[in-house]
């Protein structure tokens, strides 16, 4: 197993990661692949039950597709950046549609969105410069 160097901006290790989409195929294999680099990582493939799941497992970072069936991603990031619990955890959106079209949709806090199909090198590169910039610290 490789494992990584980044830690959540608590200082605990490893990094939780809350991998959100409705199409299970995709969630499951983010999940491999960034479990196998080390981090410890949970699915949720129903909108609807993010907000309960991420109170539960308490991610550092949820990886959140945008277009899912019940509420969409933007429903969800702004319930996440909101509550009091959850509001210094991370978001990550991703999508299938452009950038241009859904930015409008998200909370100003979401990290740059990522257009699918996901690079999980990109994003694991995308999270450890984000995690050592100013919302780190």
């Amino acid at each position: 197993m490789e494992t990584s160097h980044l830690t959540n901006p608590t200082g605990h290790s490893p990094l939780r990661i809350l991998v959100v989409d409705d199409d299970v195929a995709t969630s499951g294999a983010m999940s491999r692949i960034l479990t196998r680099k080390g981090y410890l990582v949970r699915e949720e493939n129903d909108s609807r039950e993010v907000i309960a799941t991420a109170l539960d497992f308490r991610p550092d970072v949820v990886v959140l597709d945008f277009v899912m069936p019940g509420w969409t991603g933007g429903d969800v990031a702004w319930q996440l950046t909101a509550h009091p619990e959850l509001r210094a955890t991370r978001v990550v959106v991703t999508s299938g549609w452009s950038p241009d079209r859904i930015r409008n949709s998200l909370p100003p806090s979401v990290i740059p969105i990522m257009q699918k199909p996901i690079d999980v090198e990109a994003l694991v590169r995308m999270l450890e410069d984000e995690l050592r910039g100013p919302a780190a610290a």
